[in-house]
C-alpha cells in the first residue's frame, strides 16, 4: 500500500518537472477515479495534493472538473466522514 502512494507522488514529482503533460495525468486522475475502492481514492488525494497547484489554469480545470462530475459516485460512499474523502470534496470545491 505505501509502494502505490509513493508510486503516486512520484508520477505528480514527474508532472511538476513537466517531464508529463497534462493528457498523461488526467488519464491518471480518470483511471484512479474509476476505481471504486477506497484505495485509489486515497492514491487519487495524493495525487491531487501533489500537483494541485499545477492544475490551476482554464482548461485544467474544465478537463478535471467533468472527470469529477462524470464519477458522483463518492457522494454515497460509505465514508463520508473519513478525511482523504473531505480531503477530496474540499479539493473539488477549491480547484474546480
Amino acid at each position: 500500500r505505501y509502494d502505490l502512494f509513493s508510486l503516486c507522488r512520484f508520477i505528480g514529482e514527474l508532472f511538476k518537472l513537466q517531464m508529463l503533460v497534462h493528457k498523461i495525468m488526467h488519464d491518471c486522475v480518470v483511471s484512479l477515479l474509476k476505481g471504486s475502492d477506497e484505495e485509489s481514492l486515497e492514491c487519487l488525494c495524493r495525487l491531487l495534493t501533489t500537483i494541485g497547484k499545477y492544475l490551476d489554469t482554464e482548461k485544467a480545470k474544465v478537463c478535471y472538473f467533468a472527470a469529477f462530475a462524470e464519477r458522483s459516485f463518492v457522494a454515497t460512499s460509505s465514508y463520508p466522514n473519513d478525511p482523504l474523502f473531505l480531503l477530496f470534496f474540499w479539493w473539488i470545491e477549491n480547484f474546480s
